[in-house]
């Protein structure tokens, strides 16, 4: 059964305060996106296609090249927000049984954890990746606690999203259509516009997200202790 993921590297990155999107920034030598690509390309995954910014189109079959990538089938421009740049994806992958939307901006995804998801989402069809949040979390208004929230059953979401082709297409169609871009990742479009339940799978603490310069140095960081722990 065939296996694609979609790698969404397509945001300007605002937060992250520079002149280039953060997912293109250097990382111990090598672009940020790279290892994430990276992960894939040794994973059991089929192929991987790459949705980027119009303008660093060229910039990723660079990539591509440079690093021997060639589980990389493509790379297709973004939309002005993820949910356009995700159904942009989507539309040069019909062909395929499976799906796996993964930012390209969580650089530590582990290998493992992609090859597992695949086994699952055959059984499950509609999965997130996640791990329970340890925090107390807090209801605010302004700067005034108003609640203490029950953190069980909370989870923080991260990618892969991994789901039956259909199911996905389907749902994405349907939000295009009544055009509601209310949801804030894959899973959540599947919530609100298909009759399917979305299943968790336990994610990985070092999977985080690059937003800022500081989760780029934390990034930085536990790359050179894994090269150090393979040495």
């Amino acid at each position: 059964m065939k296996h694609t993921a979609i790698i969404v590297a397509a945001g300007s990155g605002t937060r992250f305060g520079s002149d280039i999107p953060k997912q293109f920034a250097d990382v111990c030598g090598k672009p940020l996106i790279y290892h994430a690509l990276e992960a894939f390309q040794k994973s059991d995954i089929d192929e991987v296609l790459v949705v980027a910014p119009k303008e660093y189109i060229d910039h990723c079959y660079k990539i591509k090249g440079k690093y021997n990538l060639s589980k990389i089938i493509g790379v297709v421009e973004g939309g002005d927000a993820r949910p356009f740049s995700v159904y942009n994806g989507l539309l040069e992958t019909s062909s395929n049984r499976y799906v796996h939307i993964h930012d390209g901006a969580r650089p530590l995804v582990p290998v493992k954890l992609i090859n597992d998801m695949m086994e699952a989402v055959e059984k499950k069809k509609s999965l997130v990746c996640a791990i329970p949040e340890k925090d107390t979390i807090k209801q605010v208004e302004g700067e005034t606690v108003r609640k203490t929230l029950d953190r069980r059953g909370i989870y923080r979401v991260q990618t892969p999203q991994s789901f039956e082709y259909a199911i996905l297409r389907s749902a994405y169609d349907r939000m295009m259509e009544e055009e509601d871009y209310s949801a804030t990742d894959d899973a959540s479009v599947v919530e609100l516009f298909s009759g399917e339940h979305v299943h968790i799978f336990y994610g990985s603490e070092k999977n985080i997200k690059v937003t800022t310069r500081q989760d780029l140095e934390i990034v930085e960081a536990l790359l050179r202790n894994h090269r150090e722990d393979e040495n």
